[in-house]
């Protein structure tokens, strides 16, 4: 949905589902004998935000929450040379804030700023995603 409040400025809001196969390594060992092949990860996400447009200056605002069913980790097995031994991690919550911005400067030349702040964590025991990106990042 997308909903213009001026002729430079418009609110938005979306959902969006999908999935992502597991890594091959989850299954595709040496000698490994797996009688079932692991479950794709589902996903669902929600995003509402807000463009502003002038004449040379763009920003875009929006904040986000992505659902995901079923992960997989992984934990060093001792007992066989260290393998990894894949597992379903359960169902983790990633939030976050984004901004974009891009400034015109002139002559052809334009700034591009990008940030967001999120965190990741399990649904069940709070705890952070070990693989989840740093809590703040910042691009220019």
């Amino acid at each position: 949905m997308n909903y213009k409040l001026r002729h430079n400025w418009s609110v938005y809001g979306q959902f969006a589902t999908g999935s992502s196969i597991p890594p091959s390594k989850t299954f595709d060992v040496k000698n490994g004998e797996v009688s079932v092949l692991p479950k794709a990860t589902q996903t669902r996400t929600f995003q509402v935000g807000s463009v502003w447009k002038s004449g040379r200056i763009t920003l875009d605002i929006d904040s986000y929450i992505t659902r995901f069913e079923n992960g997989y980790s992984s934990y060093p097995d001792p007992d066989n040379n260290n393998d990894p031994v894949y597992y379903l991690s359960g169902k983790s919550k990633t939030k976050g804030l984004e901004a974009e911005s891009t400034i015109f400067l002139g002559a052809g030349i334009s700034a591009y700023l990008n940030g967001t702040v999120n965190r990741a964590r399990y649904m069940t025991t709070g705890l952070s995603l070990a693989s989840a990106p740093k809590t703040r990042k910042r691009s220019v």
